[in-house]
């Protein structure tokens, strides 16, 4: 039986050898990213095995994934070559590929169109909220082969893109910080550790208008929150890296990121502990698309699918607004897919422009259906880390955060709160901005929310839109006050008392009555006043 044994052992080692080698040689050195071919740097040193088996080797944050040496000959079920990220990190080809075809087209169709070229493919799920976008089993033997597969289909006419549902590596827009309402410049800036009076958010003021509402929900799209955190007001999460149990909660030791990024939105107020957050009457929802690295070093893994799982789910239970504060070592067509899709649905997206001090901003801000969020100093400039330049859309305290943590031992120090730095915290400040004018205004559009958001937020460098500092720094109460200009008393609806009350400020010579903000009181206020008036909520 030993002599058996090891017959075999020699057999399967001479099998993964020659898998390997294989590999290697039909690897196609690109994908497609939409239709376009995206050259990739391969790592021949090492290669991702899939096996049931424990390996010798990184093992990586993506469930039964392992990177090893190309030399060896481990076996496995499925190996795929390992290429360079637009991080420096690590990625390749799972099983799986994401299809866009036209929406009209049912799953028989798109499948009978994949058929052409994989014919031995299946489809895992259709998108319900994202039109036409498929996640399919290849039946590809290796990810050289799924590579292949994905790229003929992109090439096709009848397909709008096709790639590999791939691993990357990303990491959180966070550098954190030593180690609570009184530190809170970004909501109120008191001139407190030699910051500029007034340069905040203007949270106090527009807590007297709204602390927002509990029907309105914003995604967190991150390494998981504490679900059990007392000071932050969220539903159960969910969980898309194939742990359903955790509910959107930390999965490692090094699951921190989420906890702190929720607190900016969320954070509870009056409750005696802790600090608050922009919009702490609104309720955070966690969708842990990301498993960190085990050396916590910011750093995490995970597929292209799981970020689009995660925005279908959001259009699916009612959220209005979305963060991601990370940075992705990818991009994805179907990402794109999915941020597009919810977008034209009415949410409102936004994400970290990133930390490298780069004048370009980092994937997905980059998208135009998402919102680029630069860091602010207290002092009243951007933050020399923040990333900038062309799609930036605003600016928003990042730097000496107070916020939530985990709580205990967990998270990045010993308590329940922690001070951080980071277009991380930016990017959910402006994102619960957004939720408080989702909160006053439930019937506006993402798309006029967003317009509010530009037309209120504290201009910075050039006038008017720039690249630094995008529209400028975003301001809760004026956001409040722009969404809908007709609401004169901002009770929250439209109706004769707003009338008497423009009529009374006019009459007064009240600054408010520059309806026009041309800072002149006259009749052209009293007439541009009662055409939005007549027109409702429309900034």
């Amino acid at each position: 039986m030993l002599i058996a044994a090891l017959i075999a052992g020699l057999a399967c080692s001479a099998e993964a050898r020659t898998d390997i080698a294989r590999v290697f040689a039909t690897q196609p050195g690109e994908i497609r990213y939409h239709k376009a071919p995206k050259p990739l740097t391969l790592r021949s040193d090492r290669i991702a095995v899939r096996s049931a088996h424990d390996v010798q080797g990184e093992p990586e944050t993506v469930p039964g994934w392992h990177i090893v040496n190309a030399a060896s000959s481990v076996r496995g079920d499925f190996y795929s070559p390992v290429y360079v990220d637009d991080l420096g990190g690590d990625t390749f080809a799972t099983s799986a590929i994401l299809v866009g075809v036209d929406a009209a087209l049912t799953s028989q169709e798109a499948l009978a169109i994949v058929h052409r070229i994989a014919p031995l493919a299946t489809v895992i799920r259709q998108y319900e909220f994202i039109p036409g976008v498929f996640l399919m089993e290849s039946g590809g033997r290796d990810g050289a082969e799924v590579m292949t597969l994905a790229n003929l289909l992109a090439d096709q006419p009848d397909v709008q893109f096709a790639e590999p549902d791939m691993v990357f590596s990303g990491r959180g827009a966070l550098i954190p910080n030593d180690p609570n309402f009184p530190s809170c410049w970004g909501l109120r800036n008191t001139g407190q550790s030699g910051g500029l009076v007034g340069f905040d958010m203007n949270a106090v003021r527009a807590w007297d208008v709204q602390l927002g509402s509990a029907s309105v929900l914003t995604l967190i799209i991150d390494t998981g929150v504490e679900q059990t955190h007392p000071d932050i007001n969220q539903i159960t999460g969910r969980d898309f890296t194939g742990t359903p149990a955790l509910n959107g909660g930390p999965g490692n030791a090094c699951d921190n990121h989420g906890t702190a990024v929720a607190g900016c939105v969320s954070e509870r107020i009056n409750n005696a502990i802790g600090a608050t957050g922009v919009a702490p009457g609104t309720r955070s929802v966690s969708a842990r698309c990301f498993v960190s690295l085990t050396n916590c070093s910011g750093g995490w893994n995970a597929t292209y699918s799981w970020t689009a799982d995660a925005l279908n789910w959001a259009q699916s239970i009612g959220v209005r607004v979305t963060n991601n504060s990370n940075i992705y070592g990818g991009t994805s067509a179907a990402m794109d897919s999915a941020y597009a899709a919810t977008r034209t649905a009415g949410m409102i997206h936004f994400a970290a422009a990133g930390n490298s001090g780069a004048g370009n901003i980092a994937y997905p801000s980059s998208l135009a259906t998402v919102n680029a969020v630069a860091a602010l100093d207290r002092t009243g400039v951007r933050s020399s880390f923040s990333q900038f330049g062309p799609g930036l859309d605003f600016s928003a305290p990042g730097r000496e955060i107070t916020t939530t943590d985990r709580t205990g031992a967990a998270g990045y120090g010993n308590g329940d709160y922690a001070s951080v730095n980071g277009t991380s915290f930016a990017s959910p400040y402006a994102a619960g901005v957004a939720a408080l004018v989702f909160s006053h205004y439930p019937g506006l559009t993402g798309a006029q929310v967003q317009t509010a958001m530009q037309k209120s937020a504290r201009d910075m460098g050039a006038v008017g839109y720039d690249t630094g500092h995008g529209w400028g720094m975003v301001q809760a109460f004026g956001a409040l006050d722009a969404a809908c200009p007709a609401d004169f008393n901002l009770d929250g609806a439209i109706d004769f008392f707003d009338y008497l009350d423009f009529v009374a400020a006019f009459s007064s010579g009240a600054g408010t009555a520059d309806f026009n903000a041309d800072t002149a009181i006259d009749f052209f206020d009293y007439l541009d006043f009662v055409a939005a008036f007549s027109s409702g909520c429309n900034p």
